[in-house]
């Protein structure tokens, strides 16, 4: 490879990697890894769903988050929002909404605890 070429593999490879830097790092985007038919067929089961943290989210928008009843990673669509800015969150081939998980419109995912009125604060809300 000569050295043209390295410079700009080098030119175009740091910024994808800044842009794609892991939430894990201190970074905006998170990776999933679909398992299950929830989203089918918009999102099938085993793709790799890259998302990043946006604001606003909207209607329409598919969203990852960490789901501390079920204790693992969902990826599925707001369907509504409610006249406090609250959103609905479902997967596109469930019949049921997610449960005690509502977003508001500036990103922060809240999840209501079993027990009590109490509300928990998460910041791994991200659109796709």
């Amino acid at each position: 490879m000569n050295r043209l070429t390295k410079i700009i593999l080098i030119a175009v490879a740091i910024p994808v990697a800044i842009y794609f830097f892991p939430a894990a790092f201190g970074g905006d985007t998170e990776f999933f890894l679909v398992s299950g038919q929830s989203m089918h067929p918009t999102i099938l089961d085993g793709s790799l769903v890259v998302t990043k943290q946006s604001s606003p989210y909207e209607v329409g928008d598919i969203v990852g988050y960490y789901s501390k009843e079920s204790k693992i990673n969902v990826v599925h669509r707001i369907i509504d929002v409610d006249d406090n800015g609250l959103f609905t969150i479902k997967g596109d081939n469930n019949q049921n909404k997610d449960a005690g998980v509502s977003c508001n419109t500036n990103g922060a995912k809240k999840e209501k605890e079993e027990k009590g009125n109490a509300e928990k604060n998460s910041s791994r809300n991200s659109k796709t």
